[in-house]
C-alpha cells in the first residue's frame, strides 16, 4: 500500500496535514488530541516514558469492570452506517466510577467546555486484565479446595 499525505480540512486555515501515512498491521498507536486543537499525538508503553509506577489495586479494577455498561447502539455519525448496531460504551457514564476519567477521551464544545468524547478502549484492558488475574487465582484455590475435600471423603 502506498504512502500519502491526508489533509483533514483546508491546511492553509484551520486544517491539519499528516504527512506520509501508511497502512499497517499494528496495533493502533497515535491519539488524535480533541482537548488540544487536534494534535497528532505518538501513543507508547515504554518505560522509558513513565514515572511513579504503580501496580493497580483490584478494588480499582473491580469496580471498573461491575459498572461499565456495555451496550450496542444505532450511529448518529453522517458516514457510518445506519442499520449497524455498534458495540461500545458511553463515556459520560464511564467517567463517573472507579476513576473512570482515566478511560475517557475529552474535547471542547462551542463555549470553551470541556466535555467528554470518547473512550479510550485500549486502556480498559488493563483492569479487565487485574480482574481476569484475581478470577484466575480464585479458580485455582477453588480447585484446590474441591481436591481436598474429594481426598478427604475417599477416605470415608
Amino acid at each position: 500500500f502506498p504512502s500519502h499525505d491526508i489533509e483533514v480540512g483546508d491546511a492553509s486555515s484551520n486544517g491539519t496535514v499528516f504527512g506520509l501515512v501508511n497502512t499497517t498491521a499494528s496495533a493502533a498507536n497515535a491519539y488524535v488530541d480533541n482537548a488540544a486543537n487536534n494534535e497528532l499525538k505518538r501513543s507508547t508503553s515504554s518505560i522509558r516514558y513513565k514515572d511513579d509506577v504503580q501496580d493497580m489495586t483490584l478494588d480499582h479494577a473491580l469496580a471498573f469492570v461491575r459498572g461499565f455498561r456495555s451496550v450496542t447502539h444505532l450511529s448518529k455519525c453522517e458516514g457510518d452506517d445506519k442499520q449497524r448496531r455498534w458495540p461500545g460504551g458511553i463515556a459520560e457514564e464511564a467517567e463517573s466510577f472507579a476513576d473512570g476519567r482515566l478511560y475517557v477521551s475529552y474535547s471542547q464544545d462551542e463555549a470553551g467546555n470541556v466535555i467528554p468524547e470518547s473512550l479510550s478502549y485500549d486502556r480498559m484492558v488493563v483492569p479487565i486484565n487485574k480482574t481476569v488475574q484475581y478470577l484466575l487465582d480464585q479458580l485455582e484455590a477453588l480447585k484446590d479446595k474441591v481436591a481436598a475435600l474429594e481426598a478427604g471423603n475417599a477416605q470415608v
